[in-house]
C-alpha cells in the first residue's frame, strides 16, 4: 500500500471545518450519547484559543529544531497544509480532548512512530490517581479488530482469542476508525502496535472512563456473550508476564522475543542464560528468533541476545546524522547547539569472548510488518554481518531507523511530544528509507512451517 493511501478513514478530515465538529467526526450517535456520561478527567477541561495555538506552534517549532532532518520521513508540503488548517480552526472553549484530537491528525504525516504527539498520558495518570478506573484488558489489535490476548488470566471471564465487539456500547470498530489515524507510525500495522501497547490509555482517550465496563465478545466459533469488568474487583492480567519464551518444534529451537524494553534487561539476561543452556542440552543445530511482534526497546537488551549468536565485534550503524543537543554536544568537540552533522560511526560492540552456551548452528530471525525500532536494528545488524538469515515479510519501518527519542512537555495542555535526534545508517552503508527486506520471503500463512524459515523447500506431501 502506498504511504499516501494510509491516510484513510475519517481522521484525515479533522483539519477542515470547525474544530469541535471535526474532532467529533467518525463518532457515532451512540458514542456521542455515551460521551455525555463518560469520565475524561482533565481532558474535559476547556482551553482558550490562544493556549491551543501556542502549544500547537510550540510542538512544531520544537520538532523542527530537534529532528536532524524532518524530510527524511515527512512530506513537508503536506505537513504545512495540515498545520495551517488545524491552526486556523482552534476555538475558545474547546476541550483538551478536542484539541488533542485535532493536533493528533498530524501524526501519520510524520511517517515515523518516533515522531509526533503522544497519547495524553499525563491527563490519564491524573484520572487514575483521582480514583478513575480503566478498561485494562490485555489485547491484540489486528486488522480484524481487538482480540483478547493470550496472557489474560485463566480465571477471567474474558477468554484468549475472543474478539471484543463493544465496551459500554462503544463499538471497537468505531474506536479503531477514530484512533488509528491519530497515532504515530509508518503504517496502520505499526499504529495498531502502538494502540495495543497503550490500549487502556487509547480507549480512555476515545471513550472516557467508567466504574464498570460491560463488554460484548464473540468467540472463534461465533458464540456471543456479555462480560462485566469491575476494575476494583477483577484482575485481567497475570501478576507477571514475560514477553519472551522458548519452545522446540521439529528439533528447532524457537525463541520468541516480543520486546527489548530497557526495563526487561535483568529479566531478559536471566531468561537468555537459561534458554541457551536448554538449547545446548537439547543439541539442536537450528534456532529461530521470532521478532514479528517486537516493537523495539534498547540495544542494551538486544546486545544480550546478540552475544549468544556471535563473538565477532559488530556495529548497528556505519554513520549517524545527528542534531546537536545538550545531551550529545560533549560527544562532538567543537559542535554548536542546533548543528546537524553526519559523522561515521566506527565503534563496535565486542561480545564477551567466553560465554557459556553460545549458539554455533544455523540462525534465522523472523520479522514482519510489526517488527520495529531496535528490533529492526538488531535484525539489520545480523543481516549485515551475516550472523543470521532474515526470514518473513518486509518491515513497515525503515531499515535505517531514527533513534535517541527525546520527549518535550507542552506548556498549556500538558501533552507530550517527541522526536529523535539521530538518523542511523545501517552497518552495510546502504542509505535510504527502504524497509528491512528479508533474505527469505515467507507468506504469513507459511510462518509456522519451520522448514520455510531456513529456506528449505515446502513439504507438499506425496
Amino acid at each position: 500500500m502506498a504511504r499516501a493511501d494510509r491516510f484513510r478513514q475519517c481522521g484525515h478530515m479533522i483539519a477542515v471545518g470547525m474544530l469541535v465538529a471535526a474532532a467529533g467526526a467518525c463518532e457515532t450517535a451512540a458514542h456521542r450519547n455515551a460521551l455525555a456520561n463518560a469520565d475524561f478527567g482533565p481532558m474535559n477541561e476547556p482551553l482558550s484559543k490562544s493556549a491551543a495555538q501556542s502549544d500547537f506552534a510550540e510542538w512544531l517549532g520544537w520538532t523542527r529544531a530537534t529532528h536532524p532532518d524532518l524530510s527524511y520521513s515527512t512530506d513537508l508540503d503536506q505537513l504545512g497544509l495540515r498545520e495551517r488548517a488545524v491552526a486556523a480552526n482552534f476555538q475558545d472553549g474547546a476541550s483538551r480532548r478536542d484539541v488533542w484530537a485535532a493536533m493528533a491528525t498530524l501524526n501519520p504525516i510524520f511517517d515515523d512512530a518516533h515522531v509526533g504527539l503522544r497519547l495524553p498520558e499525563t491527563a490519564f495518570s491524573t484520572y487514575i490517581s483521582d480514583g478513575g478506573a480503566a478498561f485494562d484488558a490485555p489485547v491484540q489489535v489486528t486488522e480484524d479488530g481487538v482480540l483478547v490476548a493470550t496472557d489474560v488470566r485463566e480465571e477471567s471471564a474474558f477468554k484468549a482469542g475472543d474478539r471484543i465487539i463493544s465496551v459500554n456500547g462503544v463499538r471497537m470498530a468505531d474506536f479503531l476508525a477514530w484512533t488509528t489515524p491519530r497515532i504515530r507510525g509508518e503504517s496502520d500495522a505499526i499504529r495498531r502496535l502502538v494502540i495495543e501497547g497503550r490500549f487502556a490509555l487509547a480507549f480512555w482517550t476515545y471513550a472516557g472512563g467508567a466504574d464498570i465496563y460491560v463488554a460484548e465478545t464473540v468467540s472463534k466459533n461465533g458464540r456471543r456473550k456479555r462480560v462485566t469488568y469491575d476494575a476494583a474487583r477483577d484482575a485481567l492480567r497475570p501478576q507477571a508476564t514475560e514477553p519472551f519464551s522458548l519452545a522446540f518444534q521439529d528439533n528447532v529451537a524457537v525463541l520468541r522475543v516480543a520486546s527489548f524494553d530497557i526495563s526487561l534487561r535483568g529479566d531478559f539476561r536471566a531468561f537468555a542464560e537459561d534458554a541457551f543452556a536448554k538449547i545446548a542440552d537439547a543439541g539442536t543445530s537450528r534456532l529461530v528468533i521470532d521478532l514479528r511482534d517486537n516493537g523495539g526497546g534498547a540495544h542494551d537488551v538486544s546486545d544480550i541476545l546478540m552475544a549468544y549468536l556471535t563473538a565477532t565485534p559488530h556495529a548497528a550503524t556505519s554513520s549517524i546524522t545527528a542534531r546537536i543537543t545538550k545531551e550529545n554536544q560533549a560527544l562532538v568537540p567543537g559542535s554548536r547547539l542546533g548543528d546537524v552533522l553526519t559523522v561515521p560511526f566506527a565503534d563496535k560492540v565486542a561480545p564477551p569472548v567466553d560465554l557459556d552456551n553460545r549458539f554455533d548452528g544455523d540462525v534465522a530471525i523472523l520479522v514482519g510488518p510489526r517488527t520495529y525500532s531496535q528490533a529492526i536494528a538488531f535484525a539489520a545488524t545480523a543481516q549485515d554481518f551475516k550472523i543470521a538469515r532474515i526470514a518473513g515479510a518486509p518491515t513497515d519501518g525503515r531499515a535505517n531507523q531514527t533513534a535517541q527519542v527525546t520527549k518535550h512537555p507542552l506548556e498549556h495542555t500538558d501533552f507530550i511530544v517527541q522526536s529523535p535526534i539521530y538518523i542511523m545508517t545501517r552497518a552495510s552503508g546502504e542509505k535510504g528509507p527502504e524497509p528491512l527486506t528479508p533474505d527469505i520471503l515467507i507468506e504469513a500463512a507459511a510462518f509456522d512451517e519451520i522448514s520455510r524459515v531456513f529456506g528449505d523447500p515446502a513439504n507438499d506431501g506425496d
